[in-house]
């Protein structure tokens, strides 16, 4: 049966398949309301314009709806691209994550055989990536896309590397530079790959000239120096990397490591928001031990061994930084996508892997694998589905109880989401959110003493937060019949968040209902309407009776 893979495309029809099989459900999957909510719905109004990819490289990936120290135009670009074809509904966003995933399987098949390793040990390695479970949160979770989009470039510069090192073509060395440029554009995890690239050519010590390895050296200074400014022009205004709070991070957090790397070979602890005190490093400490002993029984090339080493560690240790408000340290998932492929060139180099056996035991694993992975997807299906996994495998991150009772509260089971902000706040008083999520059961419920309360312990614990003062706004202005402090309220509301449509929305009504002052009301709807597309029904009838001078200017 393994001569068909010897047949030219056999094995690309094969891993699109079994991707397609694998991954085709995750096309009916919703918002899971983790970054997702807003690279998709709120900043629409920015990804329906096509004309916007030329923009993406002149802002943050956040805008319009926040701001970002991260800079990463490819990513946005994808959004663009995926706007134009289901606008700010989710499926376009899940089929690209399916393409880039499988794409990069292919990709790696032809790094794999560019490495030296024959063509059906090669296959096999590629579909043991493609269906691997710890990399599902990268394909199923819309913003995983941030590391299939880093690896797409980065294996494609790594290969046409690869091949100028061996044919010195200026071909291969231009295909090198756009692709290491369109990394470092997707991600800025894309810095490691140029010491990564010069270690590969020192350990292997390839024959070329001093002037070809001039000519590599100048394509990263120009490529990096290219980025590095852009960046800080674009994503540097809004602040710095805290680089010596990254290194004490990256120093504390080491022990996760050893989390990652038991998901590499033993995938059963997995979890939407993975944390070190609710997770077992044993598999990691196993996995290890496993690794060692497989080198220590024999290898092929220590050279590839030492190399794949360091590409696990150069991708996975600035995984160890978080910079998430909560006060647990998150190790999402999806940022293993790179370090596992690594991970796999350590493992080729294992002696027993070409064992007539192995192959029996490849095919039981990947079987294994899939039915894991596919079991993981869909934790990341719905909101409700993706909380509740993260609340049920990290028990102890108060984020996961806050997300599951905001899922919770939108399907109006009140009584279990207000148990669950609870936990949460019993598990970290000053958890981002968390406040205010409560202080909208409360008003839903009359309580409005209660509401008022913990939307200003919201404001105190993170006073950046504009929906809190949307929410007050609310409260005074729709129940205390608070006009002016309504007002004020969504005033600050729209300072700290310009792009906000609610704001704009409130403050029309303010002003059409209290002061008769119809510029202004329709000054905010034009607003509204120019951030999201769309305004309450009532709102849209003052816009049009005015455009019909009905209105008295």
């Amino acid at each position: 049966m393994t001569h068909i893979l010897y047949k030219k495309y056999a094995p690309l029809f094969i891993l699109v398949g079994a991707g397609l099989l694998l991954y085709g459900n995750t096309t009916s999957f919703g918002i899971v309301a983790l970054d997702d909510s807003k690279y998709v719905i709120a900043n629409y109004p920015f990804n329906r314009d096509i004309s916007n990819i030329a923009t993406a490289f002149r802002v943050d990936i956040d805008y319009p709806s926040g701001y970002s120290i991260y800079y990463r135009p490819f990513q946005a670009i994808s959004h663009i691209i995926d706007a134009q074809l289901s606008g700010a509904a989710p499926w376009a966003f899940h089929v690209t994550n399916i393409i880039l995933h499988i794409a990069n399987t292919i990709l790696l098949f032809s790094v794999f055989q560019k490495l030296g390793h024959e063509r059906i040990q090669s296959f096999v390695f590629s579909l043991l990536f493609l269906v691997h479970p710890a990399v599902t949160g990268a394909t199923a979770w819309i913003p995983g896309r941030v590391d299939t989009i880093l690896a797409l470039f980065t294996l494609a510069s790594f290969y046409f590397f690869i091949r100028f090192c061996e044919q010195k073509k200026a071909r291969d060395l231009v295909f090198h530079a756009i692709f290491l440029a369109f990394a470092f554009f997707s991600k800025e995890l894309a810095i490691v790959i140029p010491p990564l690239m010069a270690f590969y050519f020192f350990i292997h010590q390839k024959k070329i000239k001093y002037k070809n390895i001039a000519l590599l050296v100048g394509v990263w200074i120009f490529v990096f120096l290219t980025w590095f400014i852009l960046w800080r022009t674009v994503a540097g205004g809004t602040g710095s990397l805290p680089f010596t709070r990254i290194a004490k991070l990256i120093i504390a957090n080491s022990s996760a490591f050893l989390l990652y790397l038991g998901k590499m070979l033993l995938p059963f602890n997995l979890s939407a928001l993975p944390t070190l005190q609710d997770s077992s490093l044993w598999y990691g400490i196993v996995t290890l031990i496993l690794l060692i002993l497989g080198v220590l029984t024999g290898i092929r090339r220590i050279s590839f061994v030492i190399f794949g080493t360091a590409w696990v560690f150069l991708f996975l240790a600035p995984s160890f930084y978080t910079d998430d408000p909560s006060s647990v340290s998150i190790f999402m998932e999806h940022r293993a996508y790179l370090p596992l492929i690594g991970f796999l060139f350590i493992v080729q180099e294992i002696k027993y892997v070409k064992s007539r056996y192995a192959l029996i035991v490849a095919t039981i694993i990947i079987f294994i694998y899939a039915g894991i992975a596919y079991s993981h997807s869909l934790n990341f299906r719905d909101r409700l589905s993706f909380w509740a996994h993260a609340a049920q495998s990290s028990p102890t991150l108060p984020k996961a109880h806050n997300g599951f009772g905001a899922a919770l509260y939108l399907q109006g089971r009140n009584a279990e989401a207000e148990t669950e902000y609870k936990k949460a706040i019993e598990l970290n008083d000053n958890e981002w959110r968390v406040h205010n999520n409560l202080g909208l059961l409360y008003t839903d419920r009359k309580e409005l003493e209660a509401a008022e309360k913990e939307f200003q312990k919201e404001l105190e614990v993170y006073p950046l937060n504009a929906d809190a003062h949307l929410n007050l706004g609310v409260l005074y202005y729709g129940y205390r019949q608070d006009y002016e402090k309504g007002r004020e309220h969504w005033e600050k509301a729209l300072a700290l968040n310009p792009v906000s449509s609610q704001a704009h929305e409130y403050l029309a009504a303010y002003y059409y209902q209290q002061t008769g002052n119809i510029e202004e009301s329709i000054r905010h709807i034009k607003e509204a309407l120019r951030i999201s597309g769309r305004v309450q029904p009532a709102l849209e009838k003052i816009l049009k009776e005015y455009e019909r001078n009905r209105i008295n200017r």
